[in-house]
């Protein structure tokens, strides 16, 4: 896990007038409605075939990375998981997080992306999400089965654990529609 890698990497390593790159690390969560891929090709009208019985074996309920081409669709306003700055005696990571979603267009909750923005330096800024082509790194997703339908005004609660030392496959999320 990088925030317990760099932080450990950092008190035994780093000279006190050092820095880190990335200098900090952003990590999001953001409710969606996949396109024409992944889980999104689960459904009813995927190319006048009705794919929806096959999702019950071909999608997991944990947690997976995947490399989305395109941009699903989001359902509200992505949420901020994590804002670590590194170097020396870094705090430890708050668990769990909470998170309110408040939905801003109708759609299919099929999922939760997770992505990282990182500062390089000032003005340096690489990320992962949105998704494009040639992009190969991936997001973390957290699947909903059966997808669920919602609209504007509702809201999505969401509790993440951040397991110490566990990659996102080893994190629990809770969530519920309000």
């Amino acid at each position: 896990n990088i925030h317990e890698c760099v932080s450990a990497f950092a008190d035994s390593n780093l000279k006190p007038a050092g820095s880190v790159l990335p200098d900090r690390l952003q990590t999001y969560l953001v409710p969606v409605e996949y396109g024409d891929e992944f889980r999104g090709i689960w459904r009813q009208d995927y190319f006048g075939l009705d794919l929806r019985a096959g999702m019950q074996y071909g999608c997991r309920d944990q947690a997976v990375m995947y490399n989305l081409r395109e941009q699903p669709k989001e359902l509200a306003a992505p949420g901020l998981v994590e804002n670590i700055r590194f170097g020396r005696d870094m705090p430890s990571r708050t668990r769990p997080v909470d998170l309110t979603f408040e939905i801003t267009g109708s759609g299919r909750l099929q999922g939760f992306v997770g992505y990282f923005s990182a500062t390089l330096s000032d003005g340096i800024v690489i990320s992962n999400y949105p998704c494009y082509p040639t992009c190969h790194w991936q997001n973390w997703h957290w699947p909903v089965a059966p997808p669920v339908d919602v609209e504007p005004g509702q809201s999505v609660t969401v509790s993440l654990d951040l397991q110490p030392n566990m990659v996102a496959s080893g994190w629990r999320m809770d969530w519920e529609i309000l």
